[in-house]
């Protein structure tokens, strides 16, 4: 059971990270595109919206979709139970932010838009939360190669129609329209084409009551990670303004690609994976070894690449105008190196069915961070909320680690040790060709500092890993092997 569960999961790795290569390649076009088309502030605007949205989608799933993804041989009243429930809060969701809106036009009187924006998205997450049951019995049943095919679908949508209304003139509402798209090509997805799950609207109290039982903890704890994720949005937004919020949201952005392209679809299913063999200590740190081994080494490979480059890739791709994230991006490396990492490490206390040990553990991030937040930004602006950001990821990724230690073992010398020293190999290395050099062309620098660093990094692992290597090859090429040749 548990050897079948770890290989559908690498098998699923395998399907999430190609096609999340592809949205990624698709997402950061996109984004070049809108930049290139849109003002900072516009992107400021939907991005204070987007916190009131996101602060109140875990109430709308109230974590009820990881609860019923754990639970090992649900009845189809289960099912059904979830479905009615989920829509049925985020309705009063949406209820909730009309009742909340008058309050926050007085509030945000000369930035009025933001509220119409959340509302539009309110509606927005009430689609989303129509088709969470049958997304939730394709993750059950570990059909990620469908899931990976909708995701890629819905980046198409996104990366067409956006930049298309924001070239006619749309302006901000083409990053609603952004918003929207995924959505709507999910549901017909799901609903149309797919059908895993057959509609039915019978409801039975006392799985409700299961499923709520369960989820307040994962509720918890996805809150305190909205807080995590958008409270620097909030305070940027409202004490700073829309335009300085515009420039951190989009080096915010920038740096979540290596979470988007390789941590989500892995942590996505191996979440999957933790859940079916937390009963086996011996599986469950193997599959949690492995997947944040590879996390943690193509993680270092992005930050040392990325800290080298991001000055040409930004002239080259976005303008001059967008030259102020690159002190912010690169203040932001540390979260870009651990946040793959910490994001597994959540799911691996999740599926091991401990919720509540995430949840206090982002107490204490949030706590740290609203603090921080607020005295750095009054120091050193959005500079300084990026290194609230790295502080906080800092904080929660040692407690998780402390707290994993209770059902999995591992090393962390052997995860860590030899992709920091090619890290700071081929870091030193760069700093040293940008001093020799002295390119100005920015295509040329470009070129001279990414492929000699990422060569050298990948060299070190190589030479130093390679039995390593190659044992995980052997166990893991030849069932990708066969399941593509099936």
């Amino acid at each position: 059971m548990s050897d079948s569960a770890l290989s559908r999961s690498m098998r699923g790795s395998v399907y999430n990270i190609a096609v999340s290569a592809v949205t990624a390649v698709l997402g950061f076009g996109r984004s070049v595109l809108l930049m290139r088309l849109l003002a900072p502030d516009q992107f400021g605007f939907v991005t204070l919206a987007l916190f009131f949205m996101t602060f109140l989608m875990p109430f709308s799933s109230f974590g009820i979709d990881s609860a019923l993804i754990q639970q090992r041989n649900p009845g189809k009243e289960v099912f059904s139970t979830h479905f009615v429930l989920r829509l049925a809060l985020a309705i009063a969701i949406l209820a909730l932010g009309l009742s909340v809106s008058p309050v926050l036009r007085r509030i945000y009187a000369d930035q009025v838009v933001v509220v119409d924006v959340f509302l539009v998205l309110l509606v927005i997450n009430v689609l989303t939360a129509s088709f969470s049951t049958p997304g939730a019995v394709l993750r059950r049943d570990m059909r990620f190669g469908a899931i990976a095919f909708l995701n890629l679908l819905s980046s198409l949508a996104m990366t067409i129609t956006a930049p298309l209304l924001a070239y006619l003139g749309a302006g901000l509402w083409s990053l609603v329209v952004e918003q929207a798209a995924g959505p709507v090509i999910r549901w017909i997805g799901y609903w149309v084409f797919l059908r895993p799950w057959r509609l039915s609207l019978r409801f039975d109290w006392d799985e409700a009551k299961s499923l709520l039982r369960f989820g307040r903890h994962v509720l918890s704890a996805h809150v305190l990670g909205i807080l995590l994720d958008r409270f620097d949005d909030f305070w940027i937004g409202t004490a700073l303004g829309p335009t300085p919020l515009g420039y951190y949201s989009r080096a915010y952005e920038v740096a979540q690609y290596p979470e988007r392209i390789l941590g989500t679809p892995i942590t996505n299913v191996f979440f999957s994976t933790y859940a079916a063999v937390k009963g086996d200590q011996k599986e469950l740190s193997k599959a949690f070894f492995r997947s944040s081994s590879f996390l943690v080494r193509t993680g270092l490979l992005v930050a040392v690449v990325l800290m080298l480059v991001v000055p040409e890739v930004t002239l080259i791709l976005f303008g001059e105008t967008w030259a102020p994230i690159v002190p912010v991006f690169r203040l932001m490396l540390v979260y870009v190196i651990l946040d793959p990492f910490y994001v597994n490490l959540s799911y691996l206390v999740i599926g091991a069915g401990r919720p509540d040990w995430l949840a206090r553990t982002r107490l204490m991030q949030v706590s740290l961070f609203v603090v921080t937040v607020i005295l750095f930004a009054y120091f050193w602006g959005i500079s300084g909320v990026a290194l609230a950001a790295d502080l906080m990821m800092l904080s929660g990724t040692v407690a998780l680690v402390l707290c994993s230690r209770q059902f999995v073992s591992f090393s962390l010398r052997r995860m860590f040790l030899w992709p920091v020293v090619a890290a700071v190999v081929s870091a030193a290395i760069g700093f040293v060709l940008i001093l020799i050099t002295q390119c100005t062309d920015p295509w040329q620098a470009l070129i001279l500092k990414a492929f000699p660093v990422a060569g050298i990094y990948i060299l070190i692992l190589y030479l130093m890993e390679r039995q390593i290597l190659y044992e995980y090859g052997s166990q893991i090429l030849p069932s990708l092997w066969n399941q593509f040749r099936t």
